[in-house]
């Protein structure tokens, strides 16, 4: 990510300074890999395809402390894959949560399609974790076919970008009728430190007294 995009609670933003490090070494740990379709650790490689620039990769932070509760990244289209596909992780138990998965997919949507302005994002949700099945339905995923891999059965979906518009006409609409602090469904932090949007500006623009 070249940006950092902010949606109610979390926000993503770019990984800085040991932010690379934490990320490679998530795909050493028996809880992710697997869950990526690795059959092994995948640190190493994880490092690579980074170091290749690859990778979009956001790290997930809480807006009101700027704790780094996961990440969320893109892989490229490739293969038999014919789409830009989400992988997330959200790493600390105590977060994990479908509102922050679903903010943090929708704030990479915005970053993808509304700004590198891909054509086709997508994913993939493993047979034994219902919990993730549920995502991009609820964004409005479509799912395309299934694959097997490693002796699970895989749910492809894909989004494209009018079912993105689609998705964030109901973020703003949502907004409207229930303001966050950033001030809008979708901020956008365009420089480092990439610190998030605490309360919405003064309406008008006038300066607070």
């Amino acid at each position: 990510m070249r940006l950092g995009v902010q949606r109610r609670h979390i926000y993503l933003a770019p990984p800085e300074g040991l932010d690379r490090y934490w990320f490679v070494q998530q795909f050493n740990r028996n809880d992710i890999y697997p869950m990526f379709g690795f059959p092994e650790p995948a640190g190493m490689q994880m490092a690579a395809r980074l170091a290749d620039g690859e990778l979009v990769v956001g790290m997930i932070r809480l807006v009101a402390n700027r704790a780094r509760i996961g990440f969320v990244l893109m892989f490229p289209p490739g293969g038999d894959v014919e789409f830009w596909e989400f992988g997330y992780a959200i790493t600390s138990p105590k977060y994990r949560d479908a509102y922050a998965a679903i903010n943090a997919m929708d704030a990479m949507a915005h970053y993808m399609f509304d700004h590198v302005k891909v054509p086709l994002c997508g994913g993939r949700t493993r047979d034994d974790n219902a919990a993730a099945e549920a995502i991009p339905r609820r964004l409005g995923y479509r799912q395309i076919r299934t694959a097997e891999h490693g002796g699970h059965t895989y749910r492809i979906y894909t989004l494209d970008p009018a079912g993105w518009a689609r998705r964030k006409a109901r973020l703003e609409s949502g907004e409207l009728m229930r303001p966050s602090a950033g001030g809008a469904a979708l901020v956008v932090l365009p420089a480092p430190p990439f610190h998030p949007v605490l309360q919405p500006p003064p309406a008008g623009g006038a300066e607070s007294p």
